[in-house]
């Protein structure tokens, strides 16, 4: 796992005042949008999200044997290395494993975890699911 750092963040602030908060010029979406960005997913939540973006990595794992291809993967931000994860996603996956989430990672913050951990943390969530197990407890975020 890699903390991502996107190439505008030195932009100035002024170009980027409309988009700080996600493009949402109202008060009571930017509360929204940002109470569900640190909604707790469950396991059966974190399993669906995560067979989805690995289906987006497998994809473009394919498409980067074409140079159209990898300019669109450049373009669109895909990666077949990596899956880009928020901080609240990645606390999400690190309580699957078992580790300590504490203050580790920043909900705000975006990270970068290899693909192929996120094939190891979906097979523990489906293995859980089998055996009626969940891995993670209840933790205040």
């Amino acid at each position: 796992m890699k903390p991502y750092v996107p190439w505008y963040r030195g932009l100035n602030a002024s170009v980027l005042a409309g988009r700080r908060h996600g493009g949402y010029r109202s008060q009571s979406l930017r509360n929204f949008a940002h109470a569900m960005a640190r909604a707790k997913l469950s396991d059966d939540e974190l399993g669906v999200f995560l067979e989805m973006r690995l289906e987006i990595a497998r994809r473009a794992q394919s498409r980067r044997q074409f140079w159209l291809g990898r300019a669109y993967n450049a373009l669109s931000g895909d990666s077949s290395d990596y899956l880009r994860l928020t901080g609240r996603e990645v606390s999400d996956i690190l309580q699957v494993i078992g580790a300590e989430v504490g203050d580790f990672t920043d909900v705000d913050a975006l990270y970068d975890l290899r693909v192929d951990v996120a094939q190891d943390v979906l097979a523990t969530l489906k293995a859980n699911h089998r055996s009626g197990l969940s891995t993670r407890c209840d933790l205040a975020h």
